[in-house]
């Protein structure tokens, strides 16, 4: 039998272990809403009308253009905010940008995004999603 070449079996083994690191973590992603970028503007916001769930991780996924992020504000449901600094490009059909929120998992009223104004071509979308924690005695709201 011939042996393979060192990189295959590199990108076979790898593609493995994160199929099976993914799957064990068992995260599922809830669709938290999206926003349109304004190159006339310096941020985004978008509404949170889940309250049936508390999250923990965030993560935002860019379509159309690349734009550079100066910082994303999660506001909470219970009047608190986490801040996080991002300063830097993020480019369509790249990786997710992952956002890992301080403390227990608590439901949001929005996210609000900070960007650089630019003049785009085709106007950036950014989709948000979340990994929840459902809240006891929480009704659901559909959008």
């Amino acid at each position: 039998m011939p042996a393979r070449p060192p990189f295959r079996t590199f990108a076979l083994a790898s593609t493995l272990l994160l199929a099976s690191a993914i799957s064990a973590r068992g995260l599922v992603w809830d669709y938290l809403g999206y926003t349109q970028m304004d190159g006339r503007q310096d941020h985004a916001e978008i509404r949170i009308l889940r309250s049936d769930k508390a999250f923990r991780v965030i993560g935002l996924r860019l379509a159309g253009q690349a734009i550079f992020l100066d910082r994303i504000v999660v506001h909470l449901a219970g009047g608190g905010l986490q801040e996080f600094a991002v300063s830097g490009r993020i480019l369509p059909g790249g990786a997710d940008y992952i956002l890992h929120l301080a403390g227990e998992a608590q439901p949001l009223e929005k996210i609000e995004i900070r960007y650089f104004r630019e003049s785009w071509e085709h106007a950036p979308r950014v989709t948000v999603y979340g990994v929840a924690e459902t809240v006891p005695g929480a009704e659901a709201v559909t959008p």
